[in-house]
C-alpha cells in the first residue's frame, strides 16, 4: 500500500450490542462520539485519529443491538455498500458470552 492509499480510508464497524455500544443511530457523520457509541469502535477510532491526524480516516459504527446475521443481511445495502468502506471490522452477531447461536 502506498502513502497515497493510506489517506481517505473509510472504516466500518458492524455487529450486535457489543459493537452498537449505545451509539446514536441517527448519526450519519463519521468520527462523532455519538455515532461511534461508547465501546470498542469509539476507542479504536479515537486512538487511530489521534495517532494519525495526517490521514483522512472516516469511522462509522453500524452495530445494532440484538442483531443476528440475517438482520445484517437485510441492512447490507444501506449500512455497508452505500458507505463503500475500505476496511470493515465485524463482530459476528450471535457469538456473545452465552455462546454461538
Amino acid at each position: 500500500m502506498t502513502a497515497t492509499q493510506l489517506h481517505f480510508l473509510t472504516i466500518l464497524f458492524q455487529g450486535d450490542s457489543i459493537t452498537d455500544a449505545g451509539r446514536a443511530r441517527d448519526s450519519t457523520v463519521p468520527n462523532t462520539a455519538g455515532g461511534l457509541g461508547n465501546g470498542y469502535p469509539y476507542l479504536i477510532a479515537a486512538d487511530e485519529l489521534a495517532s494519525h491526524p495526517e490521514r483522512e480516516l472516516r469511522f462509522f459504527n453500524r452495530g445494532v443491538s440484538g442483531d443476528k446475521v440475517p438482520d445484517l443481511e437485510h441492512r447490507w445495502d444501506t449500512d455497508t455498500l452505500a458507505l463503500k468502506p475500505d476496511r470493515r471490522i465485524r463482530r459476528t452477531p450471535g457469538s456473545g458470552p452465552r455462546g454461538t447461536y
